[in-house]
């Protein structure tokens, strides 16, 4: 009798496959998994070593340098958040100023080259 999802060889053969496909599967992910960790241990390693030392603390330290046009006031004695943030306002505020100028050009350009039927 056929079955409509197939007979007990068809049944045994899909959960052979499945078992093996699973297999694989944890092996690899072992495997990559131990990469991984064996490159973090090493960075971190290395990293230690060379007294180098990783992280965003740095952020609330004196950031030491003026930075010319910012839509909020900034000084070389305020924090590297506070340079972060005043870097993105001004790239934010030429994101908009460009796609502004780019609209209004590109709309005045195609009304430029649009020729009208007689």
């Amino acid at each position: 009798m056929n079955h409509p999802h197939g007979d007990a060889a068809w049944h045994r053969r899909e959960a052979t496959r499945k078992r093996k496909a699973f297999i694989w599967q944890s092996a690899i992910l072992v495997v990559l998994t131990s990469i991984f960790g064996s490159f973090i241990f090493n960075i971190s390693a290395n990293l230690a070593a060379r007294n180098i030392h990783s992280g965003f603390a740095f952020l609330h330290e004196q950031a030491g340098f003026e930075i010319g046009e910012s839509l909020i006031s900034f000084s070389s004695t305020e924090a590297y958040f506070k340079a972060f943030l005043v870097g993105l306002l001004n790239t934010i505020k030429v994101s908009v100023v460009s796609i502004i100028t780019a609209t209004v050009l590109g709309v005045i350009i195609g009304l430029m080259s649009y020729q009208h039927p007689l």
